[in-house]
């Protein structure tokens, strides 16, 4: 009898390791396709912007680089 019970305990561990194992592979599917959806929305989101030409840098900056461009011909 305690045979019966013992190999019925190491059926219920061995039932419950698997289904922790099938619970975390579970969760770490769900995690990745959320981390792969949020980089689709963030690529979709700078494309749009780019397209918009909200991402062209500021006339300051043209303007920096040209006078030290001028500067160094000058010498």
């Amino acid at each position: 009898m305690q045979n019966t019970a013992e190999s019925i305990g190491i059926v219920k561990e061995i039932y419950y390791g698997k289904q922790k194992t099938y619970i975390l592979i579970c969760s770490m599917l769900i995690l990745a396709t959320a981390i792969l959806i949020l980089f689709i929305i963030a690529f979709l989101y700078y494309q749009r912007r780019r397209d918009e030409g909200l991402l062209e840098r500021a006339p300051e900056y043209y303007l920096i680089v040209n006078s030290a461009i001028a500067y160094y011909h000058l010498d």
